[in-house]
C-alpha cells in the first residue's frame, strides 16, 4: 500500500484512501492471518483472510495495493487510473 508517512501529498492521500477501505473490510471482524517470509527489512509477509476472501489480493483489485514479495518495493506511481 502507499505510505502514509511520506513527502507526496498524492501518496499520502492514496495511503488513506487505501487505510479506510481496509478498515471498512476488517475493522471489528474476525480474520485469519497466514504468516509467510520475511522480507529485506525483517518484516513478516502474510495474508489477511475474511470468510474465505483474500484481503490482499482484494486490495490490489481495488488498486489500494500492489503486489509484493520482500525485496525492493516499486516506487510510488501517482499516475494510477
Amino acid at each position: 500500500t502507499p505510505e502514509i508517512k511520506t513527502k507526496s501529498a498524492v501518496e499520502k492521500e492514496s495511503a488513506l484512501k487505501s487505510r479506510d477501505f481496509l478498515r471498512g473490510l476488517i475493522l471489528n471482524k474476525y480474520i485469519t492471518i497466514k504468516c509467510g517470509p520475511y522480507d529485506k527489512y525483517g518484516r513478516i509477509l502474510g495474508t489477511i483472510l475474511h470468510s474465505d476472501v483474500n484481503i490482499n489480493k482484494l486490495l490490489i483489485e481495488k488498486n489500494c495495493a500492489v503486489e509484493y514479495f520482500g525485496g525492493t518495493k516499486k516506487k510510488f506511481n501517482d499516475n494510477k487510473s
